[in-house]
């Protein structure tokens, strides 16, 4: 099996290390999807030779996709929603709980 990244990378792990990498693999490449949908939503903010350092508020256009995204599934679900086998709020629902302070 590959691992995305292993918490434990020392040879040979013990029984818990080996379950607790096989466990967090699947959760982290769930996490990735998430990743991998603002850059096909939004391609600009994942297109390195547009994007700037120092030139470009990359970091607030990256988050402003991000919260996009997060808008769009809760209108439209998603691949993570449904892994985990859960409904996302509704839209009405997100948007009432406000920024967090």
């Amino acid at each position: 099996m590959t691992y995305i990244r292993a918490r434990y990378d020392n040879r040979p792990n013990t029984a818990r290390q080996t379950l607790e990498n096989l466990s967090m693999s699947s959760c982290r490449e769930v996490i990735e999807w998430d990743y991998g949908d603002v850059g096909v939503m939004w391609g600009l903010v994942d297109y390195k030779k547009v994007l700037k350092m120092r030139k470009m508020p990359v970091a607030k256009m990256y988050l402003t996709a991000m919260i996009l995204r997060n808008a769009h599934n809760t209108m439209n679900g998603s691949n993570t929603a449904l892994y985990f086998e859960l409904q996302p709020p509704t839209f009405e629902v997100w948007t009432a709980v406000g920024p967090r302070e």
